[in-house]
């Protein structure tokens, strides 16, 4: 079935305007036999018409590029609060457009092709997972164009409610669903909107989106209808017979005043919030932290041939921080490429073979790495949490994970947190160990890693540090588990802890999106995070969400023709990109400013975007639900 044939809208109801009587002046209907079978078919045909317009496919393809504009690496933010209006012209005329759902579709997708190109330099077999990963968020805005039709016109929800709550709803949706991918949320363009960011604390990210898709909602109503039929947007065969009513072209709002007033009410609401927020901060002075960046591409990493190269940079930055005191020092995720082995000691020579037959007995349990790691620990004088590779035999099998451990100078390794939150494809195939113990899987065992089992909590002197691990730092419900779980074992979060290797996308987009990302995760739970990235960008976020650009110490180390060079910033921002820095080699170092508050969210989590989703739900029935037939009443006799 075409995906143009979703049409789920229908006419307003006839309501004829009856004639009077010349002689009483008192209303009489008019023949039934005459009227009624008229205006019936009238009605059967609007339903199924659709008006043609080239004007489609431009407003289709508008919204995908003021959304890509908007976005990191042109961050023209003020673009996101106009980006869905294009697209919301499509949903108000109460007749569909032809080919609105195929033009939103196809365009939708090569916008988010532009959007996710950065996906492509990973590996060459990314290619497809960026084009079916486009497509899987090109169905959404989709899905947008014609649940947001059935809520305005079938359920006649007014406009400026129904079409934000749906955007969220199904923001929200792709943020969990198949292990989600909350990221290019409209609400990330305004990352640097301080004021505006704080309400993420009450409704998460989902709040912001709302308001932005409602400022949206209320321009498009603001638009004359002259504007459409300029864009040939509108029947011209939308006439009744004499004596009853015109039908309503578009969705209507009869009080225009009221909606612009209900509107900026809701925006100063929100940054009347933000500034009480922003007004009872007050930090405390935490622990004072390096994070160690290295620059090395994601081949060179699963190159053993370079394991000695990428250890003996990390060690040098490690050094080069020694002098600062730091009271913690973090490598980035998988940085140290010998691997932490260990097996139930319970098992043989003989069982080990046979779980893991590509490793030699005597390796596992064997103390060196662990050794080596209390070391550098010890060496540096401060506690370190490294990104490592982990092996472990049990007596069903060989597990991997991708883990972080916490090493204290004087106690070695002390924790080590497995990674929860796997990427699909990339560390896991979904319904893997099914497939394989019924014989039908193409993926040979030892694929992808194992996920962890919750969080862990890395304590050092009177802090205690939340390990994340990769894009986990993106996944706001995680997240809020984590640091509610520190909560509930009356051990809160004073700091999240991200670990992360972006070598894969050699200095695109993805570098400063991932960071922006991860910003409205402090604001959600009131907690700074510190980010240790392999090729950029490393930083500290405070609570608020704001990015600290100028640490007390960047330093930017550069071997060239046997010599080795190192300069420091005085900000986080090359001068001469107007940009982060990526792609270099170098450490910071700063005071992570704690925040002893809490938040709302952290206790009531999504409540905002589940009243969003169940709007959702109630469009999709909407929409699903047979309409009923309307039959002419049958003709009075004289």
């Amino acid at each position: 079935m075409s995906t143009d044939t979703m049409t789920t809208e229908t006419m307003p109801e006839p309501s004829a305007k009856p004639a009077k009587d010349a002689k009483s002046g008192t209303p009489s209907a008019p023949p039934a036999s005459s009227l009624d079978p008229q205006i019936q078919a009238i009605i059967n045909k609007a339903r199924s018409a659709s008006v043609s317009s080239k004007a489609t496919w431009l407003l289709a393809g508008l919204t995908p590029c003021l959304l890509w504009a908007s976005f990191t690496p042109l961050n023209w933010s003020v673009l996101g609060w106009i980006a869905l209006v294009p697209l919301m012209m499509l949903i108000r005329p109460v007749q569909r457009t032809r080919w609105t759902y195929r033009a939103t579709l196809l365009l939708s997708f090569v916008g988010y092709v532009t959007i996710l190109q950065w996906m492509r330099l990973g590996d060459p077999m990314m290619y497809a997972a960026l084009v079916l990963l486009a497509m899987y968020l090109a169905l959404y805005t989709t899905l947008f164009v014609f649940l947001s039709r059935a809520a305005v016109h079938r359920l006649k929800v007014p406009f400026a409610i129904a079409v934000p709550a749906i955007w969220v709803g199904l923001e929200f949706f792709r943020g969990f669903f198949a292990t989600g991918f909350a990221w290019y949320f409209l609400s990330h363009s305004q990352y640097r909107w301080t004021t505006l960011i704080q309400i993420s604390d009450l409704t998460g990210t989902y709040g912001i989106s709302f308001l932005m898709a409602a400022t949206a909602a209320v321009l498009t109503m603001l638009l004359p209808e002259t504007l459409y039929r300029k864009l040939k947007m509108l029947s011209k065969n939308l006439e009744r017979p004499a004596n009853t009513n015109p039908p309503e072209a578009l969705a209507i709002s009869t009080r225009p005043f009221t909606m612009v007033l209900s509107l900026l009410v809701l925006f100063g609401s929100v940054l009347g919030y933000g500034y009480y927020r922003l007004s009872e901060t007050h930090f405390e002075p935490g622990p004072r932290v390096a994070l160690v960046q290295g620059n090395f591409t994601s081949s060179m990493k699963h190159d053993q041939s370079q394991a000695q190269d990428i250890f003996h940079m990390h060690y040098y930055l490690t050094g080069l921080t020694v002098q600062y005191q730091p009271d913690l020092i973090v490598w980035p995720e998988t940085m140290y490429r010998y691997p932490l082995m260990t097996a139930d000691q319970k098992l043989t020579e003989e069982e080990l073979l046979r779980r893991a037959p590509m490793f030699r007995p005597e390796t596992w349990n064997d103390p060196t790495v662990s050794k080596m790691l209390e070391g550098l620990s010890s060496q540096s004088g401060a506690a370190m949490v490294i990104g490592i590779d982990s092996l472990r035999v049990d007596e069903q099998r060989m597990h991997a994970f991708n883990s972080a451990v916490c090493i204290s100078p004087t106690q070695g390794v002390k924790t080590v947190y497995d990674k929860n939150h796997r990427v699909v494809f990339g560390e896991y195939i979904p319904f893997q160990d099914q497939l394989m113990s019924s014989g039908k899987s193409p993926i040979t065992g030892g694929f992808g890693i194992d996920a962890g089992t919750g969080p862990k909590f890395f304590e050092h002197q009177d802090w205690n540090f939340a390990p994340l691990i990769c894009y986990e730092d993106t996944v706001p419900t995680l997240v809020r588990d984590f640091v509610k779980e520190g909560i509930d074992q009356k051990k809160p979060v004073d700091c999240l802890v991200n670990l992360t290797n972006d070598g894969w996308f050699h200095g695109s987009s993805e570098l400063d999106q991932h960071l922006i990302t991860s910003a409205f995760r402090c604001v959600e739970t009131r907690t700074p995070m510190v980010r240790a990235v392999n090729t950029g960008i490393s930083a500290i976020i405070d609570s608020q969400g704001v990015i600290r650009n100028e640490p007390e110490i960047f330093e930017t180390v550069e071997r060239k023709d046997g010599e080795t060079r190192t300069e420091q910033h005085a900000s986080l921002i090359n001068p001469k990109t107007g940009s982060w820095f990526k792609q270099v080699n170098g450490f910071l170092i700063d005071q992570v400013p704690l925040d002893k508050r809490t938040s709302p969210y952290l206790y009531y989590g999504d409540w905002f975007a589940t009243i969003c989703l169940i709007v959702v739900a109630a469009s999709l029935l909407a929409a699903c639900w047979p309409r009923p037939k309307l039959i002419p009443a049958p003709a009075k006799k004289s």
